[in-house]
């Protein structure tokens, strides 16, 4: 069942409320009423609904921009698959002494008053070696890129076209140039991220499995969005802002059937112009990022 089917089934029921109240004697003008009304809410909904597969993708990144994580699930995944997340989401901790204990350990430093001290002085003794990993993740995407452009992958896939290949080429240099330019082992920048992971955890306002309990089904996919905003404080801390290259995405049609669609996304990271071709896959008048619905 698509978001639209489920949003009319709900609409159908309440406005053919009316019409059962005919019985006792209410109003005779209700059944026309609720036909009209309803048809009309199928109309609206159905074109609310009815997105193209770039307005989904545009849709998709505009509710990571905002941090809405709700949103974005709301896009990428089925009515069925929505439910399953929010019923493991309510099974994960529950208002019980067991639960607390459980949820107490596992965000024990994070709950700590002095959380960002005590995280930095586990962190400190790695910093220094940090910035060797810059080689390896040069040698490791001039890998990629080779084999991008010239052999199939290892499941099937094609080689990049040249626009494309050459549009990677330049991200990763991009992103190889900031690296470089980067210095990981500087504590400064350490503590800005720790500060950025604690912060958007604290704003959560979840401090036991009691608290997780009560939220409603919603409201836990709802406060996953703290994961984003950690993300992108920490990235910030190391120059690197992601909202500014969410914001510079443009969705493009490509070629479509009535099943499929490739949408072309141009992007900008630092001064590199990106692009990517985007498979999309229609069900029930939706369009998501996968053929295999999990």
């Amino acid at each position: 069942m698509s978001y639209a089917q489920l949003i009319i089934s709900q609409l159908m029921k309440s406005l053919t409320l009316p019409a059962r109240r005919l019985r006792s004697g209410l109003s005779t003008r209700f059944p026309a009423v609720s036909l009209s009304a309803f048809f009309l809410c199928v109309v609206i909904t159905q074109s609310a609904f009815a997105y193209t597969p770039e307005q989904t993708v545009a849709a998709w990144v505009a509710a990571i921009k905002r941090n809405d994580v709700k949103a974005a699930m709301l896009l990428g995944t089925t009515p069925e698959q929505y439910i399953a997340l929010s019923d493991d989401l309510a099974n994960e901790y529950t208002d019980t002494p067991e639960s607390n204990l459980a949820f107490a350990k596992n965000f024990e430093i994070l709950l700590a008053p002095d959380a960002v001290d005590r995280i930095f002085v586990e962190v400190q003794p790695s910093l220094v070696g940090l910035n060797v990993y810059r080689d390896s993740f040069a040698e490791m995407g001039n890998s990629m890129l080779a084999e991008m452009g010239t052999n199939a992958d290892a499941e099937g896939g094609t080689a990049l076209p040249p626009d494309q290949l050459a549009a990677a080429r330049e991200v990763f240099a991009a992103f190889q140039g900031w690296s470089m330019r980067t210095d990981f082992s500087d504590e400064k920048r350490a503590r800005a991220a720790i500060v950025a992971l604690v912060t958007a955890f604290r704003a959560v306002n979840v401090r036991s499995a009691s608290d997780w309990a009560k939220l409603s089904n919603d409201g836990r996919i709802e406060k996953l969005s703290f994961a984003l905003v950690a993300v992108k404080d920490i990235l910030k801390a190391y120059d690197l802002n992601l909202d500014k290259l969410l914001g510079s995405i443009a969705a493009t049609p490509g070629k479509q059937t009535a099943d499929e669609a490739d949408v072309r996304i141009a992007y900008k990271v630092f001064e590199a112009r990106g692009s990517a071709v985007i498979e999309m896959f229609q069900r029930g008048g939706e369009w998501f990022f996968w053929r295999e619905i999990w």
